[in-house]
């Protein structure tokens, strides 16, 4: 189901912990428990699993700095953000020796709090993608992200080339959208792009081409995105053998630092080769119920033949208005939880058909900085700095506890935890709201 980020209250004064778990509760975090120092707050924890531990640093000191190395060595992957009454460089050294991620003084505001918890949860989640493989520094190969859905017309290819100008406009990086839909691959349309080569012609040349004239076969996008396109005629696909179509990729990943593949909506050849290739996949799907089950279908299908379940991020495109199917129901459904959830907005849709995408075009609009945060999240870069902290990143948990970092922050409107809607004021621009009323 749909969570808040958990967190857990750790003080030897009763007093402290309360001020501490109103300050989190006007954050809109859960607090799922109090403690005391020692005994008390390590069983607590290793009972509640929280995504956070919040500890204090009230006398007496060394006691607290013993309950932080207690609590790591037991939950080791549960961020410990400490606090303290008193702003002196001492007490900030001390929790950091003793394994505090972030540190904060009270008394203090709740803005402060969230944030505190946001940035812990989403270095966290970087640590973790680095350790995976699934994110890295530059090196000789670059990060590959096939785009995936298990069904045409959700909004996977609206997505895979926004994601590219987001992560080529803001951040920067060299990025490649290979348009691998081999059924009606729509990538350079969707960019208002006229390409005079496809893949095809790649494939064709890939053995022993010069790293340098990789471009010539590339139609680059103002934004500075390159792109790859897909023949005009979907029947020429039948030229591309799957082994080819991963020597282009791989070439292209020695030139790029991000290759974005926008696969086809079916597990064909070309579509289990991206997977197979990708460091990560981001699984789109809508509340359809075909594209629901076909997802389900297919997410067991990989499951037979053993794929790295670790690299699936499971994302979800509003694409109906009101259809009565919330997430946290999806979420029951597929067996795991969103990893970043794309809000309603029209301008989105708007931007595809007129082939201009809406992260350059309306930039303020909440469909746009939901995928601008999504691509810095991919690449371990922190949120802009904002009036709000956005709220579109969730993390991943398997039903036996974590695995990975914690959720995301929760906005309001954020799906209750035994799966009914909250309905509650919007949101400001930018930030994602789970209850959603319409489609793209």
């Amino acid at each position: 189901m749909a969570r808040v980020p958990e967190v857990m209250v750790v003080d030897q004064d009763p007093q402290a912990r309360y001020e501490v778990k109103q300050l989190a509760k006007h954050a809109q975090l859960t607090v799922t428990g109090e403690a005391a120092f020692g005994t008390e707050a390590i069983s607590l924890a290793a009972e509640l699993k929280p995504d956070v531990i919040i500890c204090g640093m009230s006398k007496p000191p060394e006691r607290s700095f013993q309950t932080m190395e207690a609590l790591l060595d037991l939950l080791p992957e549960t961020p410990i953000v400490a606090y303290s009454w008193r702003d002196d460089a001492e007490a900030v050294r001390r929790a950091m020796m003793a394994g505090a991620r972030d540190f904060f003084v009270m008394p203090a505001e709740h803005d402060r709090v969230l944030e505190s918890i946001k940035s812990v949860l989403e270095a966290e989640e970087r640590k973790r993608l680095r350790m995976t493989g699934q994110a890295k520094a530059l090196g000789p190969r670059g990060m590959i992200i096939a785009v995936f859905g298990a069904k045409g017309g959700i909004g996977k290819s609206t997505i895979a080339v926004n994601l590219g100008v987001a992560l080529s406009s803001e951040l920067a990086h060299s990025v490649v959208v290979v348009d691998g839909d081999n059924n009606f691959g729509d990538c350079a349309a969707l960019l208002d792009l006229k390409p005079t080569r496809n893949i095809l012609e790649l494939v064709r040349d890939v053995d022993g081409l010069e790293r340098n004239a990789i471009s010539d076969y590339l139609t680059q996008h103002e934004s500075g995105l390159w792109v790859l396109s897909a023949p005009r005629d979907p029947l020429q696909w039948r030229a591309v053998a799957p082994e080819r179509f991963r020597k282009v990729v791989a070439m292209l990943a020695r030139r790029f630092d991000v290759v974005l593949i926008d696969t086809a909506g079916a597990l064909g050849e070309l579509a289990l080769a991206a997977l197979e290739e990708a460091n990560m996949v981001l699984w789109v799907t809508s509340s359809d119920f075909a594209s629901i089950n076909n997802s389900l279908i297919a997410l067991e299908t990989l499951q037979q033949l053993s794929y790295p379940e670790g690299r699936i991020r499971l994302m979800l495109n509003v694409t109906s208005v009101d259809d009565g199917v919330r997430p946290g129901k999806i979420e029951e459904v597929l067996g795991r939880q969103f990893f970043w959830l794309v809000p309603y907005d029209r301008q989105v849709r708007l931007g595809a058909q007129i082939g201009k995408p809406v992260v350059t075009t309306h930039p303020e609009s909440r469909g746009a900085q939901s995928i601008v945060q999504l691509a810095r999240a991919l690449m371990g870069v922190g949120p802009k700095q904002a009036t709000r902290p956005s709220s579109s990143l969730r993390r991943f948990f398997t039903k036996n506890g974590k695995n990975g970092a914690g959720p995301g922050l929760p906005p309001k409107g954020e799906i209750s935890r035994n799966g009914t809607g909250e309905h509650a004021p919007a949101a400001p621009k930018g930030e994602m709201i789970r209850n959603v009323e319409t489609t793209h």
